[in-house]
This record gives C-alpha cells, sequence and structure tokens, in this order.
C-alpha cells in the first residue's frame, strides 16, 4: 500500500484500526468507556521504541482514508481538507447556476469526534501537511498523551509523568483506563484504575459544543494502534501487545430525553393596609 509521503513505515509495520459496531451511543449523553491494555518489558526491544495506542469516538462505522504511524488512525488530512466541498474528478468545485459553490452539510457530525492517544514517541502532537494543527518539531513530547477534537485540534498534549506515576506504555500487568466524555462534549476526564478504585488523572475542557450538530445519536466506540510511528527500523516496533475487556457506557437511543421538574409556589406577604395620618407636630425634648 502507498502511503503520503510524509509516513515513513517498513513493509513489516503492524497497524490496526476498528470499531465496536455492534452499539451505538447519543452522545447528547455522557459516554464512558474503559479498556485494559499491557506491554511487557520483555517485548520492547529498542530503548526509542515505537508505538501508539488511540481510543476514540466515531460516527462512522469504519473511517474513511484512515492512516497509520504519526496519524494513529485519523483521516488523511487532505480528506478532511475537502470535507465540505463537492469535487469534480478534475479537482474543480461543483456550483450552482448563480455562481455559488455547493457545499455539503457542515453541521451533520461525519467523523471522529474526540481522540486519546498514548504514544512513546509523541508525533501524533506533530502539525501535518493541509493543515493539520498541532507542535512544531522541536517541540515534540515523548512519552504523551494527546488529545485531538472533532476539528482534530490539538486540545491536551503533556508528557505522562508530568500528570500521573501511575500510568506508563509499558508494563508487565494489565493496567485499567476509563475515559469520560461528559457535558455535551464540553468535558473529557481520563482516570486511571488503581488498586480497586478509579483515579482521576486529567479532566479537559473541550472548546466546542456538541448542540452545534446534528446526528449525535449514532455514535461508536473505536481503538487504534501502530508500530513503529516512523522510521523504516523494524527494531523499534515493539512485539506483543495485549488490549482486552472494553467496556461502554452510555444511553442507546435516538431521542432527547427532556424532563419538567415543578416548583412549589413562591409564598409571599400581602402589603398590610395603612392610614395616612396629617397634621402631626413633634416637639423638641
Amino acid at each position: 500500500m502507498a502511503f503520503p509521503s510524509d509516513i515513513l513505515l517498513p513493509n513489516k509495520a503492524r497497524y490496526y484500526n476498528f470499531v465496536e459496531t455492534g452499539l451505538s451511543y447519543n452522545s447528547n449523553y455522557d459516554i464512558v468507556w474503559s479498556f485494559q491494555y499491557k506491554l511487557p518489558g520483555s517485548n520492547v526491544f529498542d530503548n526509542n521504541y515505537q508505538y501508539a495506542l488511540g481510543t476514540f469516538l466515531t460516527s462512522l462505522t469504519s473511517e474513511i482514508s484512515s492512516l497509520p504511524g504519526q496519524y494513529v488512525g485519523d483521516t488523511d488530512p487532505f480528506i478532511i481538507q475537502t470535507a465540505n466541498t463537492i469535487d469534480t474528478e478534475d479537482s474543480d468545485f461543483i456550483i450552482t447556476e448563480d455562481d455559488n459553490i455547493l457545499l455539503l452539510n457542515s453541521s451533520s457530525l461525519s467523523g471522529q469526534l474526540i481522540k486519546v492517544v498514548l504514544d512513546s514517541t509523541g508525533l501524533y502532537g506533530l502539525s501535518g501537511r493541509e493543515g493539520r494543527p498541532g507542535v512544531g518539531e522541536h517541540q515534540i513530547k515523548r512519552h504523551s498523551i494527546c488529545i485531538r477534537d472533532y476539528f482534530h485540534n490539538l486540545v491536551y498534549y503533556e508528557h505522562l509523568s508530568a500528570f500521573s506515576d501511575t500510568l506508563s506504555l509499558t508494563s508487565d500487568d494489565f493496567q485499567t483506563v476509563r475515559v469520560r466524555y461528559a457535558n455535551l462534549g464540553t468535558k473529557i476526564s481520563i482516570d486511571k484504575k488503581v488498586d480497586s478504585s478509579y483515579q482521576t488523572l486529567t479532566t479537559i475542557d473541550l472548546p466546542f459544543r456538541l448542540k452545534d450538530f446534528n446526528n449525535l445519536s449514532n455514535i461508536f466506540v473505536g481503538f487504534s494502534f501502530t508500530t513503529p510511528i516512523s522510521t523504516t527500523n523494524t527494531q523499534l516496533s515493539v512485539g506483543e501487545f495485549s488490549l482486552k475487556n472494553i467496556h461502554v457506557e452510555g444511553l442507546q437511543t435516538d431521542q432527547v430525553l427532556t424532563e419538567t421538574i415543578p416548583t412549589t409556589p413562591l409564598i409571599f406577604n400581602p402589603n398590610t393596609a395603612f392610614t395616612t395620618v396629617s397634621d402631626i407636630t413633634a416637639i423638641p425634648v
């Protein structure tokens, strides 16, 4: 398979992108999902190992033109950039009789809502072609967590060690991570299970609200994995990686439920009647 020139991978690279299509959820309500992953130290063959694990919410049962490497399964930026116009085979815009460019409905949600990526190289946070937002090469953070929103903006990018000493990319035991997507797309929280309870690692305010879109009731949970990320050196690939116990909680309906909450009528004291008295003179003491 031929990839764009900015993706550099050996022939034996492994990359996966899959969506759980059995259940869809309404993103007008909170969606919470958890999973367990493990990469034992014995399956890492170089100190500069490269792999990334991503989890995301999407309205698509399969990502269109998804790319491996530093894109970790995201849609090709070229597809994103031209998504709002309808083009001919010669890349010309289709226009109306009044010479207006014909656009697709930009308020209809189509694609990835949010994506959280654990990345050994930090390259998922890198800016890219076709205006893909991100950081410069001198700002890359290895062993990081990256979050991109519906517009593929980089809304969070930090070293794992900066906010948690319990979450790591390699471990001989399974680690349990939970993602909470809440408040109609305005907050996302990342939790790690420690002993028998979850510990919140970070909560991020997202810069947009999903109420501005339609097609919010058919949302799926997906995962991405790629190793290596940007190299031709197969030694930088990791060995056997395990992912299990995916659990999702959310509302499985296309209805937006509302409820009228009655309140007790306000109680107030009426004005007391009074009589106006005139011709009263005060006598000084």
